[in-house]
Formats: structure tokens, sequence, C-alpha cells
């Protein structure tokens, strides 16, 4: 039985966040997940972000022995910070960050995390200048 459990306002962005059995499912108020997955490797170019928005990636981290990955949000026509959690629901609240970059402006914002291999995160970008812009986006390993 899926029941509603919290009603979340992200931005622009209403979300759910519902509870079936013991699994957290976030989804839209369309009723589509919150999260778009990417898979790191692949560079996504003119990812569009809104006005004081944030945009909600997943993807399963690669199977590199050493675990580092750099995540580098890139190419900014508008300021963004970005923010790595390792769960849904701290991505969504705005928990604590298992990493993140907070430049000043459109200077790349990159870092290398030490990732769990195999293991889903969840990477929020969020657009701090009260404009709408686009951002390329590269996750490697």
């Amino acid at each position: 039985m899926l029941r509603t459990k919290r009603y979340l306002k992200l931005g622009a962005l209403a979300a759910v966040i519902a509870v079936l059995g013991s699994c957290v499912l976030i989804v839209d108020s369309n009723g589509g997940s919150l999260f778009t997955d990417i898979q790191v490797g692949t560079e996504y170019t003119g990812q569009s972000i809104g006005a004081n928005e944030s945009n909600y990636y997943a993807f399963v981290a690669g199977s590199n022995l050493s675990g580092v990955h750099n995540i580098a949000v890139s190419s900014m026509t508008t300021s963004t910070d970005w923010y790595l959690y390792e769960s849904q629901t701290s991505a969504t609240t705005g928990g604590t960050s298992v990493q993140s970059s907070e430049n000043a402006g459109t200077a790349n914002d990159t870092a290398n995390a030490q990732l769990t291999p195999g293991k889903t995160y969840y990477l929020v970008v969020k657009e701090k200048e009260g404009k709408t812009g686009s951002y390329t986006l590269n996750i490697t390993n």
C-alpha cells in the first residue's frame, strides 16, 4: 500500500515522498521520479536550470578500484553550486552532503569524491543568481 509521508516544496517544483513498506520513493507533482538517472563517464551538455531552482540527478558509482570520482559542472551561463548525497531524502531536504562545490559566479564547480563502487548517489545542482541558465555535467572515475 502506497501512502504519502511528506509534501515538500522545492523551488517551483512540488514533490511527494511516498512510502511503500520500507522503500522510500520521491516523485514530482506529476507522479514521475524527481531524479534524472545519469551515467558515470557521460557528458551532459546544455542542462537547463530555472531561476533559484534545483536539478536532481541519480547515478551509480563506477567500478574504479580507487573509488575516486571527479564531479564537474562547467560551461555555466548562471552561477550554480552542487551537492552530493547518499540518500534521496537528504538530497531533497538539505541534509548533510558527502561532497559539494560552491564557487562564485560561473567558475567551474569541480571536486573529487571518494565513492563506494556500485552504490547510488544523488547530485543536486542549484542555481543561485535568480536567473535561468544552462551548464554541462560530467562525472568520471
